[in-house]
């Protein structure tokens, strides 16, 4: 019997897809595939101008759809270049100390983008 289709796993591909769109201006995404959803899912370059720079970042993407999921803004955030700061509450979200161990121990930054989609 073939695998299933799930949802998660569509859900999963909007998001990888949309986070490669959102950095593609500004990085070189290299996405990094596997049998099994372990790790981090890109390894990113940053780009001055038309070139690579040699500064390495890793992501790990989190989707969701609207229906389980809603993040609450917390506040405006002019000490970080304005940006508005959300919190997300979800229990996929909860990241493990082995996880944040495992990031530390990359040594480059590590970025976690939750993709949330209608």
């Amino acid at each position: 019997m073939p695998v299933k289709y799930r949802a998660q796993a569509k859900a999963a591909i909007k998001g990888e897809a949309f986070f490669q769109t959102l950095v593609s201006d500004y990085s070189i995404p290299h996405h990094i595939m596997g049998q099994k959803d372990i790790g981090i899912d890109y390894i990113c370059e940053w780009v001055y101008g038309d070139r690579p720079s040699g500064i390495l970042y890793a992501v790990q993407v989190k989707t969701f759809s609207q229906d389980n999921i809603r993040p609450k803004h917390e506040i405006n955030n002019p000490g970080y270049n304005g940006l508005e700061r959300y919190s997300i509450k979800h229990d996929f979200l909860d990241i493990k100390e082995d996880t944040l161990d495992y990031w530390h121990g990359l040594g480059m930054p590590v970025y976690l983008f939750v993709i949330i989609y209608p």
